[in-house]
């Protein structure tokens, strides 16, 4: 069941456009938006990849008291 709740992924401070966001999360969730939302809790994976083919990557947890 997908229940309300988002993370809105800010741009690097350092790093060249364009940029691609590739997310993964709980029951094969994933996305390729910068903001993802309907989430369940669980963790969520982000790797962000900028037109220098430059990579960053991080984990977002995301407890049941976080969803509205």
């Amino acid at each position: 069941m997908w229940i309300g709740g988002w993370i809105c992924f800010s741009k690097y401070a350092r790093g060249v456009p364009p940029f691609s966001y590739s997310w993964s999360g709980p029951s094969g969730y994933t996305a390729s938006i910068a903001s993802i939302s309907n989430l369940v809790a669980g963790s969520y994976s982000i790797t962000v990849v900028d037109g220098n083919n430059c990579t960053g990557s991080s984990v977002v947890d995301v407890q049941g008291s976080q969803l509205q």
